[in-house]
């Protein structure tokens, strides 16, 4: 502690101090001893001061009579103030006596001494002034009211003052005591911690010389104390750092601080450890550099966690981006705080500008959380979920799931949310469901077929042969009508007067239609082996067209001539080993599909696309319209045996089961439609270029 600490500590108490009890009485009076002998000068002296005050406190008149009288009270009562003394008493000295019995004797250089004579004669005041430790000398004829009032205030100005010095003093030569004990104390307690203290303390001098360093430093490196006194602190680090200590400790001095400057120093036995200083610069009076101060930490350990922590960050982070799912981490407010890099190659956004967007904003364009999200249900423990949606912007379909991470505390910290693509697997898991459908249905339709075959094949075989019958060009039937007495010819003339003829085509007609439809029950439930061969399937398309426009429903009802047709075909598009009736079959029956949506549109001009694309692997065929489209639940069971979405009599359900029958059974392809309410409909074929035979 330094000299100007010291004193604002000693002078810290100076208001207490003024009322030390040194100072007076604590009941508020100033105690004067009067000593005479004359009791008229005592009773002058008590009326005189009888109303007296000085700084709000009075006087208490304590009186004696002789010398020696006044040195018992003098030595009873340390605390007078004033003592006005007569000089000549039991003698003419007594009063100088008595003065010298409380200066030397009593030891008391406080109290004031004012003495009082009738006779100036005879002890000259010079001389007494001289001789002897007193405060005044008057003549008792000088000795007015004024005059005393004087004196006393003098005095007892002087007495306050001297005793307020006093107490100063003492309060100083305690406190210089206790401050000596505490900076005795606390050398010893230095000492033990600068010994001891686990840090490692170094001073040096304005060159970078070692002026002192504890044992723990000692320790930390291995070396010895006389090793290191005087030596330059430069040589004790890394070759690779020796540089940066020259440059910078002429840096280090002018801020005369520093702190977390990282060095490697070296070991007693070569090795090097990672250490961290903090410091700070002494200056002398000149200004000049009188010592650093500084203590150091290992910090070889930390390091290695450090860098261990880093590469962990760069793994984590390059293992977060090499995901391929979309994840973004979201805060307890659902807003994205990270995203990994299969989420910007998703939404075709930069990091930045999907950060501090909200989930509910990137997959469905909403200004507010769901109302069923988990976020919401306020009081319930937070729980990991999942869900499918389709990203309508996107096209796709996820699987939506998220998870909280929690801090230690056990509170949400943020949330791990995953979208995954499944859009592939959706496409097949209908594919696959479709399929399964139509082996279980496939069965029932072999059956089914087969059951009203027989009937069927009766009633046509029975119309031929009532038709053969009732011929009248057969010489066998009007033989036989001859017999009955008929004529076949007026017989003739009355179906066709009653229409039976009429009938009897259109019980043919039917069963005729009848076994069209069980034939595509039949190859529906058990795909017949048909020729395979190369075929350009270009050319197909056309020639399906071709028998499209023939098509007397098609050209009547539905004026298929006036659709407008767009044709977009791969012209170096391989050939494809196929049937090539089959695929005809199927590509006609897409276009009477589209043509018949199309009529359920008005106020639309018509169109029909047709098109071939190259996949790679495959060939596709597209067919598409612009009529109204399909919602889900249609499209899912569009390829459903008996499904159909036309009136009673205008489809039978079965053209779109067999031509996914013959694409995905015979010809292992793929057949599929990608619609919309209100968009149109697209069908779309693929069929391996390498088929097996």
């Amino acid at each position: 502690m330094g000299d100007n600490d010291l004193m604002k500590d000693i002078f810290a108490d100076e208001d207490v101090d003024k009322k030390n009890p040194l100072s007076g009485r604590n009941d508020g009076s100033w105690k004067i001893l009067v000593v005479d002998d004359d009791e008229d000068i005592r009773s002058l002296t008590r009326l005189t001061l009888e109303n007296f005050s000085f700084e709000n406190k009075t006087l208490q008149l304590i009186e004696a009579t002789s010398a020696a009288e006044g040195k018992k009270i003098l030595r009873e009562q340390p605390d007078i103030a004033l003592v006005l003394l007569n000089m000549m008493m039991e003698s003419t000295t007594a009063g100088l006596q008595l003065a010298n019995f409380v200066r030397e004797t009593l030891g008391n250089h406080f109290v004031r001494i004012i003495l009082r004579t009738g006779y100036p004669g005879e002890s000259p005041e010079r001389e007494v002034l001289l001789s002897y430790d007193i405060d005044g000398y008057v003549t008792k004829t000088e000795l007015t009211v004024d005059k005393l009032f004087s004196l006393v205030v003098s005095a007892l100005r002087a007495y306050k003052t001297i005793m307020e010095v006093e107490g100063y003093r003492r309060d100083l030569e305690r406190k210089v005591k206790e401050r000596t004990h505490e900076l005795t104390t606390s050398e010893e307690k230095y000492k033990t911690l600068y010994d001891n203290v686990p840090l490692s303390y170094q001073s040096l001098d304005g060159d970078g010389c070692f002026i002192e360093v504890n044992p723990s430093w000692l320790r930390t490196l291995g070396f010895e104390r006389k090793e290191v006194i005087g030596k330059w602190f430069g040589d004790f680090l890394h070759p690779d750092w020796k540089p940066h200590f020259e440059k910078y400790f002429s840096v280090f001095k002018e801020p005369g601080y520093i702190k977390d400057v990282e060095l490697k120093i070296r070991h007693k036995d070569g090795h090097y450890l990672d250490v961290s200083f903090e410091g700070y610069i002494e200056y002398g009076p000149d200004g000049t550099v009188k010592q650093a101060y500084c203590v150091f930490q290992v910090i070889t350990k930390r390091k290695r966690i450090e860098n261990a922590l880093r590469k962990s960050r760069k793994l984590w982070h390059r293992t977060f981006n090499s995901i391929s799912d979309f994840i973004t981490l979201q805060d307890t407010e659902l807003c994205i705080i990270k995203a990994n890099q299969a989420a910007c190659t998703t939404l075709d956004l930069p990091h930045d500008a999907i950060v501090g967007q909200h989930c509910y904003e990137i997959f469905y364009n909403l200004q507010e959380a769901c109302s069923d999200c988990p976020m919401l249900e306020t009081g319930k423990p937070y729980e990991p979920y999942g869900r499918e949606i389709f990203h309508e912007k996107l096209g796709k379909t996820f699987l939506l799931s998220a998870a909280p991470v929690f801090d230690d505390q056990g509170k949400i910290e943020y949330i791990v949310h995953v979208a995954k693509d499944i859009t592939f697997w959706k496409q097949a898991e209908e594919r696959l469901l479709l399929s399964e459908k139509m082996n279980n249905i496939a069965g029932l339709t072999a059956g089914v077929a087969h059951e009203i075959n027989t009937p069927l094949s009766g009633i046509l075989q029975s119309i031929q042969i009532i038709q053969m019958e009732l011929d009248p060009d057969s010489p066998k039937n009007r033989e036989v009508a001859a017999t009955c007495g008929i004529d076949l010819s007026s017989v003739q003339a009355y179906f066709k007067k009653r229409e039976l003829d009429f009938f009897l085509d259109g019980i043919r007609s039917s069963a005729m239609n009848a076994s069209i439809i069980i034939k595509r029950l039949l190859a529906f439930s058990r795909p017949s082996i048909g020729i395979i061969s190369s075929h350009n399937l270009n050319k197909l398309i056309q020639e399906a067209l071709i028998l499209a426009k023939s098509d007397y429903d098609l050209r009547k009802k539905y004026d298929i001539i006036n659709i407008k047709i767009i044709e977009e075909y791969t012209e170096d598009l391989p050939h494809v080993i196929c049937m090539g009736v089959e695929i005809e079959q199927v590509i006609l029956d897409l276009i009477k599909n589209g043509v018949q949506a199309m009529a359920e549109t008005e106020n639309t001009e018509h169109c029909l696309s047709l098109r071939t694309l190259h996949t790679g692997t495959a060939a596709r065929i597209e067919v598409e319209d612009n009529g109204p489209g399909m919602d889900d639940e249609t499209r899912k069971q569009i390829f459903d045996p008996f499904f159909t979405t036309k009136d009673v009599g205008v489809g039978t359900g079965l053209g779109l089961s067999a031509a996914y029958a013959i694409i995905s059974k015979k010809h292992n392809g793929k057949i599929w439609v990608e619609t919309k309410p209100g968009k149109g409909a697209t069908f779309i074929i693929e069929l391996p270029f390498n088929q097996e035979s």
